[in-house]
């Protein structure tokens, strides 16, 4: 039997085989990822948030879901042109206007955040008016007290067609409105107002609760509340209203005989969070 050198494939060596290998490993290696030197990856974005707005004298609270700095105000107030927050941001970021800059609220003030990255984020400014007081007549009408509170943090939430007016902090005495109808139907008219929870206030109607804490002690009362609440703008753009109530009535707290007192109030470009 003849065989065909010409046309027939030589084994490989066993050298020649090792040499191939040798060969392959330097290639692989000079095809890896190069490696990247320690402090040459990208920046990460940084975090843009008010950490601090401050005006001295002002009740200030920063809603940092909606992006907004809320300047509660007494009614009176009409210094608007001439406001001059000390502000405090996330590590590396600039802020316009900067902290120290006086602004004018008459007109609508923006805030922009920026990143080192160049990433930006916006705070909208807002003046909110609200101011509420009371009389107590005492049994007999003896004597008439009138305190105004102006410092508490006013929310305004709708939820599931009933919004809820929230007066006051959580921890101390407090007055929650509810109102069971559309807010675009609510304005200008008066819904009079009971001894209602969210759940049982009628169509139409508004309910409320008062919450008075003495000592951190809840005291409860002997008569049902009453009054009446107007609600008079709603801003769906900023998301804003406005209203008033007034006579809100109750009396007998707990086992004192301090006759009745009224709640009167007002509230305008209140945020409104709807859910």
């Amino acid at each position: 039997m003849k065989f065909n050198l010409k046309n027939s494939t030589p084994k490989p060596s066993i050298l020649a085989l090792f040499s191939f290998f040798i060969l392959s490993l330097a290639f692989t290696a000079c095809t890896k990822d190069p490696i990247i030197p320690i402090g040459t990856n990208p920046p990460v974005e940084l975090e843009k948030k008010i950490l601090d707005f401050y005006i001295p004298f002002k009740n200030i609270v920063i809603n940092e879901e909606k992006r907004q700095i809320i300047n509660y105000e007494t009614k009176d107030f009409n210094d608007y042109k001439n406001l001059t927050p000390d502000i405090e941001v996330s590590n590396g970021v600039t802020i316009s206007p900067a902290s120290g800059v006086t602004v004018d609220a008459t007109k609508p003030v923006t805030y922009t955040l920026t990143a080192t990255d160049g990433s930006k984020a916006t705070y909208a400014l807002i003046i909110c008016n609200v101011e509420w007081e009371y009389d107590e007549v005492r049994s007999g009408g003896a004597s008439t007290t009138r305190l105004a509170f102006l410092d508490e943090p006013w929310t305004a939430v709708s939820h599931n067609g009933v919004l809820t007016l929230h007066f006051g902090w959580d921890d101390e005495s407090s007055i929650d409105i509810y109102l069971k109808i559309p807010i675009s139907s609510a304005l200008v008219s008066q819904f009079p107002v009971g001894n209602y929870t969210p759940a049982n206030v009628p169509a139409g109607k508004a309910g409320a609760t008062f919450v008075y804490r003495e000592n951190g002690i809840v005291k409860t009362f002997a008569s049902p509340l009453s009054g009446n609440l107007t609600i008079t703008q709603y801003d769906a753009a900023k998301s804003t209203i406005s209203g008033s109530f007034a006579q809100i009535k109750y009396s007998g707290i707990g086992t004192e005989t301090q006759g009745n007192t009224y709640l009167s109030g007002t509230f305008e470009n209140l945020p409104l969070e709807i859910k």
